[in-house]
């Protein structure tokens, strides 16, 4: 759990270069968030990295989450804030705390935070998006921080129609859409969002 956090850690530890890199991460459900506390300690990269119990959507407050009954305890995937996404109609529901970025951003200057870490919020300038078909309304929720600083964003698409509707978000912003070919892990240049497609979904 939490493996492109620790990726992202241990590249800015290593090629920083002495600039301040802080990474702040999202994960509601409570198994994971424990388990991605734990891989942060054990990858000594806790100095530079913010964990928080929060889902990401475009509202603050109390949302649901919805947990598949057949997933794997060895298996961080799965948990959604949207129900039409799951692929089983067994499911367990509860109730878990979301925030939007620009919320976030917002709060964050009031937040105890290393001073290094605290100022120029708005410089955030890489999101990874992986929420399980809830990709816009998290996208929903930054709208501030797209028109004033948009973001390089690396986002994860398994659903059609949040697909579709996060491309017409994200077009409006102004933004251009790549893919990244597995084979040579090239940037190839396409339309709109491709929903990534495994033998499970396509089926």
């Amino acid at each position: 759990t939490g493996v492109y956090t620790i990726s992202a850690a241990i590249a800015c530890l290593e090629y920083a270069s002495g600039k301040a890199k802080f990474i702040h991460s999202f994960e509601p459900y409570i198994i994971n968030f424990v388990r991605l506390k734990l891989n942060s300690k054990l990858n000594n990269i806790e100095t530079i990295v913010n964990i928080h119990q929060l889902a990401v959507s475009d509202r603050n407050g109390d949302v649901e989450m919805h947990i598949p009954l057949t997933a794997s305890d060895y298996n961080s995937a799965g948990p959604t804030l949207q129900k039409a996404g799951l692929t089983t109609k067994n499911f367990t529901t509860t109730k878990v705390l979301s925030t939007s970025i620009d919320n976030y951003i917002s709060r964050i200057n009031s937040c105890q935070y290393p001073k290094q870490y605290s100022t120029n919020v708005d410089s955030f300038d890489l999101f990874k998006i992986d929420v399980e078909g809830n990709e816009p309304l998290v996208l929903k929720g930054m709208t501030s921080k797209l028109s004033s600083h948009p973001p390089i964003i690396l986002i994860e698409c398994v659903n059609d129609e949040p697909t579709k509707e996060s491309s017409k978000i994200l077009k409006n912003h102004g933004y251009s859409f790549y893919r990244i070919n597995e084979s040579n892990k090239k940037l190839i240049k396409v339309e709109k969002l491709v929903v990534m497609r495994t033998k499970e979904n396509s089926e």
